[in-house]
């Protein structure tokens, strides 16, 4: 998970604005289920390691540029018996790919693009080269 004072140079550089987060930088060391759609958690989605082992395999996929996690506002930095930690909120799960639709839902096992914890699709055919 990204370190704190990255993560508070990442704000800086954008204007105190939330980052998109590389895979590493949210999912390795992150263990709390309830940091990307908690409402989900229990209800069918998948553990935060399946999902964060599922998009590793699909950001390798040709066709696929990159994937980010969109943060949710409910990301802060809190305090906890006197030290500052960071609390990470997924909102969004973010392919920049040109694979149809179709394709990588089947790829990300999601039943269709824009719903549950795979929620935003970016067609970036401008940015990858044919395969």
């Amino acid at each position: 998970m990204i370190e704190l004072n990255a993560f508070k140079k990442l704000m800086a550089e954008n204007d105190d604005r939330l980052p998109l987060l590389t895979l590493d930088e949210f999912f390795s060391g992150n263990t709390a289920e309830d940091s990307i759609a908690p409402n989900q958690w229990e209800e069918g989605r998948p553990p935060i390691a399946g999902i964060w082992n599922l998009m590793q395999t699909l950001e390798k996929t040709p066709g696929v540029a990159w994937i980010r996690i969109e943060l949710h506002d409910d990301t802060e930095i809190a305090e906890y018996d006197g030290k500052k930690i960071l609390v990470l909120a997924g909102e969004s799960i973010i392919v920049c790919t040109s694979l149809p639709a179709s394709e990588l839902e089947t790829l990300a096992r999601c039943e269709w693009l824009c719903s549950g914890w795979l929620s935003l699709f970016c067609n970036c055919m401008g940015l990858i080269k044919k395969q």
